[in-house]
């Protein structure tokens, strides 16, 4: 994931995932406010499409998987004469792990849903979601351990991300029928999407600053200017985001979740 592409790629699916899951929920509320249940996954119509979600998410996480595995790591999975596994694509293993977790989640979804071989109430799925994303915490808490300064920073505020994807997945299986529940597991993963665009082109695109050189390595990224030599490049990504930021943390002190009574 250390490159344009690489962020660009895992932020498109959940951009389009998280904006169409908020867009279903307030359309299936809209249309009938008492027979509102949250849903896992939204389908697209009754037709051919409408699993198009899972499909999306199974084929998207899988290619990226690929992605990580194969490519990335140019088939060297072991080294030295012990035959361990490649310590230079460590990264590489780690991100395929959790896209094994959210390919996982899509297939058994699918299976459920499109055969009667492993037929699974909502509430399981919902669980199963939270196991995906839960995956994903771990591997990105661990890497904002490895991270210093604003790095780190930044990969904490991924992490607050997921953990209110983990958590809006359980209650999901808790309160089925609440609207608020639903809203905020699309709106989390919304977010991930644009954390995910922001660092591709603040880190690897069009928005790093102008006269400036960037040294790209396997644990870093820098950049150099004529004025002041070597600074790190990531603290160039803090005022295009603290916008973003303020309103995140606006709409969080402002949403409260009402639990309908029994």
């Amino acid at each position: 994931m250390g490159s344009f592409k690489g962020h660009v790629l895992p932020g498109s699916l959940f951009l389009i995932v998280g904006a169409w899951h908020v867009w279903s929920a307030a359309a299936r509320y809209a249309a009938e406010p008492a027979a509102f249940r949250v849903r896992v996954w939204s389908p697209v119509g009754e037709g051919r499409w409408r699993h198009l979600e899972l499909y999306i998410i199974t084929v998207g996480s899988f290619v990226d998987m690929c992605i990580e595995l194969l490519y990335s790591t140019h088939l060297h999975f072991l080294s030295g004469e012990e035959r361990i596994l490649n310590p230079a694509h460590m990264n590489d293993f780690e991100h395929g792990g959790m896209l094994l977790m959210f390919f996982l989640y899509g297939a058994v979804t699918l299976l459920s849903e499109k055969t009667r071989w492993l037929p699974l109430p909502e509430g399981s799925l919902c669980f199963l979601a939270s196991a995906a994303f839960t995956a994903e915490y771990l591997l990105f808490y661990f890497h904002s351990t490895a991270h210093s300064g604003l790095e780190g920073y930044y990969h904490i505020i991924l992490v607050i991300l997921i953990g209110l994807c983990i958590a809006s997945s359980v209650a999901g299986a808790l309160f089925p029928d609440n609207l608020a529940v639903d809203l905020s597991n699309g709106v989390s993963m919304t977010l991930q999407g644009l954390w995910f665009y922001q660092t591709a082109f603040t880190l690897y695109g069009s928005m790093m600053p102008r006269d400036a050189a960037s040294t790209t390595t396997r644990s870093s990224v820098s950049l150099a200017t004529a004025r002041s030599g070597t600074v790190p490049r990531q603290h160039t990504a803090l005022l295009p985001r603290f916008p973003c930021l303020c309103l995140c943390d606006r709409m969080l002190r402002h949403c409260r979740v009402k639990v309908r009574p029994p």
